[in-house]
C-alpha cells in the first residue's frame, strides 16, 4: 500500500511533537511520502547533521532551512558514524534522543536516520539521492 501525505495528515504539520509520525525510519516509506509531498508542489528541504548538544547555531540553521521550503526533513547521523568521526566519547546524546528532540522544534517536519556512512564517518548522501530534495542545505 502506497504511503501518502494524507496518511500522516495533521500529525506532521499540527501542534505537538508527534514523534511517532514525524520519525520515518523506513527510507522506502520516506521516499513514498516525499513523492506525495512533491505531487502537492510542496518544496522539500533536506539537511544532514549530528545535532549532538543542540545549540543556537543549530536553531538558526534549521530556521534558515525552513525559510527555503515548505517541508524540512532532517537526516540525523547514527551514533556509530559520530564515534568514528568525533571519537569514542561522542555522541553525548544518543540518536534516539536527538531524533525526538528535533521533532519538538517548529522548523523540523520529519526526521530520519542517516544510516549510510564511509570509513571516516561521513555520509547520508544516500538520503540525498533517494529524496532528491528541492534544496539540500549544508
Amino acid at each position: 500500500m502506497a504511503t501518502d501525505i494524507m496518511t500522516f495528515g495533521a500529525d506532521i504539520f499540527g501542534p505537538g511533537s508527534n514523534f511517532k509520525k514525524r520519525f520515518v525510519e523506513d527510507h522506502e516509506k520516506l521516499a513514498e511520502l516525499v513523492a506525495s509531498l512533491k505531487k502537492l508542489n510542496l518544496p522539500v528541504v533536506l539537511l544532514l547533521g549530528t545535532f549532538d548538544l543542540t545549540h543556537i547555531g543549530h536553531a538558526r540553521y534549521l530556521e534558515k532551512a525552513k525559510e527555503q521550503g515548505a517541508v524540512v526533513i532532517v537526516g540525523v547521523d547514527v551514533d556509530e558514524a559520530i564515534r568514528i568521526r568525533k571519537g569514542p566519547r561522542r555522541p553525548i546524546v544518543p540518536q534516539e534522543e536527538r531524533l525526538e528532540m528535533l521533532s519538538h522544534l517548529r522548523h523540523v517536519d520529519l526526521v530520519t536516520l542517516a544510516t549510510d556512512f564511509d570509513a571516516k564517518g561521513f555520509g547520508g548522501y544516500g538520503l540525498v539521492k533517494m529524496i532528491r530534495p528541492y534544496i539540500f542545505v549544508l
